[in-house]
């Protein structure tokens, strides 16, 4: 029954945010890089042809994830928002690539998200008011789901099309008050 104490004493602490332990700090940045690994492996998935839509769900659990260990630990910082970001980028522009490599997502599309990501880390050190911003990541992501599992022109056509009307009106916003 000690044990058992033990643990629910160790739980209630972490709600309260009292316990610092070392792996506990660093498991968002650790689910972080596991998606930087599957990222890697979707990638060989992706170039050999393959059919790399678990993989990808999996990547975008782990992006769902470290957000939210974060915030239970207590153990958001600013490397940890920037390492995300980074994660999400690479799974994001890589997958992205082979589709165009692919012929389903037109070349511009890697501009748009590479101008997307340059923003998110330009802004962290002067915040713009940009209601769109916060969820481009998402809109991406489920853009390019799409066309992942329904990898027909016509599909990534109008999955690249919404996203990047997101990504434009983000655009807008910053751009009328004061931003990038």
């Amino acid at each position: 029954m000690a044990g058992l104490t033990s643990v629910v004493e160790k739980t209630r602490l972490l709600h309260l945010g009292q316990l610092r332990g070392g792996f506990l700090l660093c498991l968002p940045s650790l689910i972080t890089s596991t998606r930087l690994f599957i990222t890697y492996n979707l990638v060989l998935v992706l170039s050999g042809g393959g059919w790399g839509v678990p993989i990808y769900a999996l990547a975008c659990l782990t992006d769902l994830f470290d957000g939210k260990v974060a915030r239970l630990l207590h153990s958001e910082t600013g490397f940890g928002a920037v390492f995300d970001a980074s994660a999400d980028f690479l799974l994001i522009f890589s997958t992205s690539a082979i589709l165009s490599l692919r012929g389903l997502v037109s070349p511009w599309f890697l501009c748009l998200i590479s101008y997307s990501f340059a923003s998110f880390i330009l802004s962290e050190r002067k915040p713009v008011a940009d209601p769109l911003g916060k969820h481009i990541g998402t809109v991406l992501f489920v853009a390019i789901g799409v066309v992942l599992v329904y990898p027909i022109q016509f599909v990534a056509t109008w999955s690249t099309i919404v996203a990047s009307s997101y990504i434009g009106a983000s655009m807008a916003l910053r751009y009328n008050k004061g931003g990038l």
